[in-house]
């Protein structure tokens, strides 16, 4: 699997706790996307993330391998299912 377990520290845990604390309802985007990617396996996983050959972006010229941030597939996807969430809740 792309997406390694510990890629963003205790941040997801202390937005839980903020939430917590304060009353506030909230959707675990976190759990939502390492759901999906472990699901979609290695190879599908990355089409969730920037992997560009060179030349095919303009905004990376050498191309790119980056396993942190999202494609613009991988956004649209991880927005589907954070709506789903979304919608449960209001």
């Amino acid at each position: 699997m792309i997406l390694e377990d510990n890629t963003v520290g205790d941040y997801p845990k202390r937005l839980i706790e903020f939430a917590q604390e304060h009353k506030i309802q909230y959707i675990d985007a976190y759990k939502i996307t390492h759901k999906i990617i472990k699901e979609s396996g290695f190879e599908y996983s990355k089409k969730f993330f920037l992997h560009l050959k060179p030349n095919e972006s303009k905004n990376y010229p050498e191309g790119v391998l980056d396993d942190t941030h999202l494609s613009p597939f991988g956004a649209r996807m991880i927005a589907s299912l954070i709506a789903v969430e979304l919608k449960k809740i209001i």
